[in-house]
Order: structure tokens, then sequence, then C-alpha cells
């Protein structure tokens, strides 16, 4: 088994583990012998860890992309998994579809009308621009767009903070249907997809605005019943919080492409880029090892 880790690695353990021989070592609980390797990655300058990721690139996890922390992490997986599997196997392959909840994920990023006074009481938002990026599981690869721009009725005039903003034009909305046709043209798309009838899916965020406010309000102020299939989704935010053991004030958008050392593509608050955007972000996470579960619901 010791011959699975590359010289350096073994050598420092080595040194480690003193008087003991390797035998001895890796007689130790599995959690005991994973603590000392993740104590020599934890001592690595951010380019020793890239030397390593780099040795090992084979591997599609072994990204040499991100900060020293994203970093570290795949290390750290990269022999998990070896230790851990008989033969040695990709430690991408470990993340199969097996491991992933759902076939499909509908990675959704709304735009809705909006003020400067951001009071929600005398300027109710309405869903403005529809976007969902439909991510294979399997694959790991974009299947497909969803993308509507909606006509709002409470507002129906666009504020010069919200077009600013967004990007979004008073012709694109005067042009476009109310948000009931552009919901019923979504669930076609989502019924022509195969996706809650043939494959699972579930919708993925950043937060929990999309969902737990805008769509819920939505739905309310056009009187349409609420999706059973948008009650619980995945959270990117937190998912990627908790995977790469970050802060969560660092999970914008753009924060969680920094950490990757990414850049973002397209326009900031434009639904679509934003959307796409995440969608890389949630691709990483997996081949990274991360199990997209539906981690929060509506309240």
């Amino acid at each position: 088994m010791t011959n699975r880790f590359p010289s350096w690695l073994r050598d420092v353990l080595g040194r480690m583990a003193a008087s003991k021989s390797w035998q001895e070592v890796l007689r130790t609980p599995k959690f005991h012998k994973q603590s000392l390797i993740n104590g020599v990655i934890n001592d690595m300058t951010k380019d020793e860890l890239k030397d390593q990721l780099k040795s090992l690139e084979k591997d599609e996890r072994c990204d040499k992309k991100g900060n020293k922390e994203i970093l570290q992490k795949r290390l750290k997986l990269h022999y998990r998994h070896l230790k851990s599997t008989p033969s040695r196997r990709s430690a991408s392959a470990i993340v199969s579809n097996e491991q992933q909840p759902f076939d499909y994920l509908c990675v959704l990023d709304f735009e809705a009308t909006c003020d400067d006074a951001h009071d929600f009481e005398k300027y109710p938002h309405e869903i403005i621009e529809f976007p969902v990026v439909l991510i294979n599981t399997s694959t790991m690869e974009t299947d497909g767009e969803f993308h509507r721009y909606c006509r709002p009725t409470l507002n129906p005039i666009l504020t010069e903070y919200c077009t600013s903003l967004t990007g979004i034009t008073q012709a694109q909305v005067d042009s476009s249907n109310e948000f009931p046709i552009v919901f019923r043209e979504f669930e076609t798309w989502l019924h022509g997809n195969g996706l809650g009838t043939e494959s699972s899916f579930s919708f993925a965020t950043h937060g929990s605005a999309d969902i737990d406010k805008f769509l819920r309000h939505q739905c309310a102020i056009n009187e349409i019943r609420f999706p059973d299939y948008a009650k619980r989704w995945a959270d990117v935010r937190r998912h990627y919080a908790n995977f790469y053991g970050v802060s969560a004030r660092k999970c914008s958008v753009t924060g969680m492409l920094d950490g990757l050392e990414w850049k973002f593509e397209g326009r900031e608050h434009s639904g679509i880029d934003d959307a796409r955007n995440i969608a890389k972000i949630v691709v990483q996470l997996m081949k990274d090892g991360r199990t997209m579960t539906a981690n929060d619901q509506l309240n």
C-alpha cells in the first residue's frame, strides 16, 4: 500500500512516524493515518501544493487552480480516496453519478424589479428574467438552457436603478410575456427534457432568495400554486462554504470564483450570466468531490 504514495510523502511521513515502521503506521486507525497526511499538506506552501497536484494531473480532481484552502482540500481528498480504494482508479471516478442524488441540476438566478430604496412593502419585486442552466451530474456538462424575460404588471415601468443594475431594458420586458405564461413555458421545457418524469432534478441557487423570496412572492402575486419540486433546493453558497471550509462572507458569486482563481464571464447581475458562472462553480464542486444535496428548503 505504501508504494501508492509518492516518495516525497513517504519520506515525510516516515520522519513523522519517528521510531515506528511504515507497517506500524499503516496498522494504526484510518483516521490517524489520514491525520498524518493532512498535517503534511497543511504545512505546504501554495507553490508546493500546486507542484504536487501537477504531478497528479491525470486525476481530474487535481485541478491546480484555486486558493490555498481549495488546493489543500483537493490534495487531501486525493489521498483519502486513494487509501480507501483497492485500485489506482482516478479519484474523480469516485464521484460517480451514483453519489449525486439528482440526475440533473437546474441552476437558477432570477432578476427582479427593484428600486434603490429596497423597500419591498412599497415596491414589491417581480421576476423580470427567468434563466436556468441545466447540468447533467453524470457527465458534469451543460445539457441546455432556458432563458426568458418577463413583463412586470405591478410596476410595469423599470426604474433607472433596475436597468443600471441588471442591464435589462424597458423594451426587453415590454416585448415579453407575463410571468404566468413564461412559467408554463418553463414547465413545458422541464417535461421536454424528461425532468421530473424520466430523470430526477433539483434547483441549484446562490442562496435562498431566488426561491424563498422571488419565486414564492411571484407565485402569490399571480395566484400560481407553488410547485412541489421547488420546495427543496441545493444552496451552492452553503455547499461551497462547507466543502472548502471558507467563510460564507467570502461566498458571493465573484468571491467563489476568486477562490477558484477564475474570472466572472459576462455581465454581473445579468441573470443568465450569473447562472452560467454559478453552474461552473457547481461543476467544479462535483469534480472536487462534493455531493450536491438539496440542503435548503422553503420557509
